[in-house]
């Protein structure tokens, strides 16, 4: 297994009082911008920021960091891991969090497996319907995800870059 996978960010919106954090939080994961050389000094909105030799686990670091820091921050990112699994998290405020697996293109993924592990563990009497529209089922995971989706077509007609297909912003099963 290799110690290290590329992380790639898109922040679509932050407070002017958060972007300081976002800067360091950037800077602190090692990312840079494909629009700029070396280290940002301003958040560019919808640029795609990155590391491709990040050491793993720094996904999971900077979601940390922007989502302590930077609440006001709209974005989403994700750690390649090359054969296995990758980490993907989304946040939209007012929406909340959606951090799940992803394959290699930052396309989140549902595994049966922890599908069945997690409807086997809930509290007796939940249904299926319930789960389907509490805070960790699909239901939220479609609300940030197209709320995302909406975001990156904006930012990419403004920025003129490549965009994220919708089947790289859409759950994967």
């Amino acid at each position: 297994m290799a110690n290290y996978a590329a992380v790639q960010l898109f922040i679509y919106d932050v407070s002017d009082t958060d972007r300081p954090a976002v800067l360091n939080a950037i800077w602190d994961a090692g990312l840079s911008s494909g629009r700029t050389l070396g280290t940002p000094t301003t958040v560019d909105l919808g640029a795609p920021y990155s590391n491709h030799d990040a050491p793993l686990g720094t996904s999971t670091d900077l979601a940390r960091a922007l989502l302590e820091q930077a609440p006001s921050a709209t974005f989403e990112l994700w750690q390649d891991a090359f054969d296995e699994i990758g980490h993907y998290v989304g946040h939209v405020p007012r929406l909340g969090v959606l951090d799940t697996e992803c394959d290699g293109q930052g396309r989140p993924v549902l595994r049966l497996d922890h599908m069945v592990t997690t409807l086997s563990g809930l509290p007796d009497g939940t249904t299926v319907a319930s789960w389907l529209a509490s805070a960790d089922g699909p239901a939220h995971a479609i609300s940030v995800l197209t709320r995302l989706r909406a975001l990156n077509a904006q930012a990419t007609q403004h920025l003129q870059i490549a965009p994220r297909t919708a089947a790289a912003t859409g759950a994967a099963l």
